[in-house]
């Protein structure tokens, strides 16, 4: 794994904001372990948009995608509160929905909005 750390100070308006985006590559997807990453990735989305909500109203956002290479990461705001944002969107991908209550009823809309597509 390679990490490439850049630094740019904003000089413009001196806000202590940062941008943290994380690529984990993994092997290659069949169709239908990509169906599953998709579902995954809606299901982490619905969970971090109500486990975040305080952060995105404090400014902060997260983002998880899944796709057929691994997941992108990608979380922005202000510096001191960047980390534990992280923190919590790793914990999120790394358990799901484990312990959450409402996790069942989020993967049931999930699943039939993908149905729906078909």
């Amino acid at each position: 794994p390679t990490f490439t750390p850049t630094f740019a100070a904003d000089r413009r308006y001196g806000v202590p904001r940062v941008h943290i985006r994380l690529m984990l590559f993994g092997p290659p997807l069949s169709g239908y372990e990509r169906v599953l990453a998709s579902l995954h990735g809606a299901l982490l989305t619905q969970l971090l948009k109500r486990r975040t909500y305080d952060a995105d109203v404090a400014g902060l956002d997260a983002d998880v995608s899944i796709g057929a290479r691994g997941a992108a990461i990608f979380v922005s705001g202000y510096s001191q509160h960047a980390p534990k944002l992280l923190s919590l969107v790793l914990d999120a991908l790394l358990c799901g929905g484990h312990g959450d209550t409402g996790a069942a009823r989020y993967f049931d809309a999930v699943q039939e909005r993908a149905s729906r597509r078909l």
